[in-house]
């Protein structure tokens, strides 16, 4: 269906979009389908690894570009959706500033706080439970080309400054880079990870990944439930 009118489209000249475009699409989605397998190990298995990241982490998704921006967001959707984890998204460079300023707040560093070490000597039952571990999940296109645009290398190496200074602040950096491609293949690429991940997410923390309890009864309109 979204294969037709997306040939529909570009037939239209709105999109140049080819059929080869969708069977190389459909090739790297296999090819991620075979990797994220449910039957895969968790430890050759980077979805799983992914999971199990995100099962301590409270994430914030970032997506270098328009492209990654699109994988940004859907990754965020499909945690709070499936994985019911909540997760904030942000694009590079339109709408990261919030996602930047996370680095330097009070859930930044090791075991939340202000970024210091986890004090060893802290009692949960006096202290209370420290605060959420904030994790950045950084999406991004591939290593551009040494003959590429000198704004394709500015990027990258913005990026790269943002992921150095999550690190820097204690902040766990998880990273996903795109192979070269067209966008389609790239935002297949980036956003496949992230699907697989919620649902394994899901299940590892014995929720249903296919229903939410108690949204039917919320009246929403249908288009808000699916």
């Amino acid at each position: 269906m979204v294969a037709r009118a997306v040939l529909a489209i570009s037939a239209c000249n709105v999109i140049d979009i080819r059929p080869a475009v969708l069977s190389a699409v459909a090739d790297r989605l296999d090819e991620q389908a075979e990797r994220f397998r449910p039957d895969a190990e968790y430890f050759v298995n980077p979805a799983k690894v992914l999971a199990l990241d995100l099962s301590a982490l409270t994430p914030v998704v970032l997506g270098d570009g328009p492209v990654a921006g699109v994988a940004a967001q859907r990754t965020s959707a499909m945690l709070a959706r499936t994985a019911r984890t909540p997760a904030m998204w942000g694009r590079r460079p339109d709408a990261a500033a919030r996602v930047v300023a996370c680095l330097s707040g009070p859930y930044a560093g090791p075991a939340g706080g202000t970024g210091g070490a986890h004090d060893i000597f802290t009692d949960p039952y006096l202290d209370g439970p420290s605060g959420p571990k904030l994790g950045s999940v950084l999406l991004r296109d591939p290593v551009p080309s040494e003959d590429a645009d000198p704004a394709e290398h500015e990027r990258h190496n913005t990026a790269q400054s943002v992921a150095d200074r999550a690190t820097s602040s204690g902040v766990r950096v998880l990273e996903h880079l795109s192979t070269p491609g067209h966008d389609p293949e790239r935002l297949a690429e980036l956003v496949a990870p992230g699907d697989f991940a919620a649902v394994y997410l899901a299940v590892g923390h014995g929720l249903d990944p296919a229903s939410v309890p108690g949204l039917s009864d919320l009246h929403l309109p249908r288009k808000a439930t699916e």
